[in-house]
């Protein structure tokens, strides 16, 4: 994500990336990082769902260090759960958690709503 430069401001010129491939129909999400003066503003969840719109059917997976409760909130919200654990996976050591993500199952009358333009909370009621 570029950051606008206006008349003298001060900060970065990227505010965050996302790596992502997809592989079999299958998104595997390999690094989001936002600079840290541009945190808690939603960035990164903006940059986790565009990795996901890579894939049609919304599967992806990823790992994530066991030490990051904020990436691990982050990634919970959008959907994915830790399904493991792969020990010892970064070079100091450090465990990682695998997350998953399956889309959900979405009703005919649900899809409709939200081709309507309801938000998925109201186009479930």
């Amino acid at each position: 994500i570029a950051v606008p430069k206006d008349s003298g401001a001060q900060g970065p010129a990227v505010g965050g990336l996302a790596v992502a491939w997809l592989v079999a129909g299958e998104v595997q999400i390999l690094e989001v990082a936002v600079h840290p003066s541009l945190r808690q503003r939603g960035i990164g969840g903006l940059l986790v769902r565009a990795a996901l719109d890579l894939s049609p059917a919304g599967v992806a997976t990823l790992e994530v260090r066991a030490s990051n409760a904020a990436a691990i909130r982050l990634y919970t919200r959008a959907g994915f759960e830790a399904v493991g654990v792969r020990r010892s996976y970064y070079g100091d050591g450090e465990d990682a958690v695998l997350m998953n993500r399956v889309a959900p199952m979405v009703s005919a009358r649900e899809m409709s709503r939200l081709l309507a333009g309801l938000s998925p909370e109201d186009a479930r009621r």
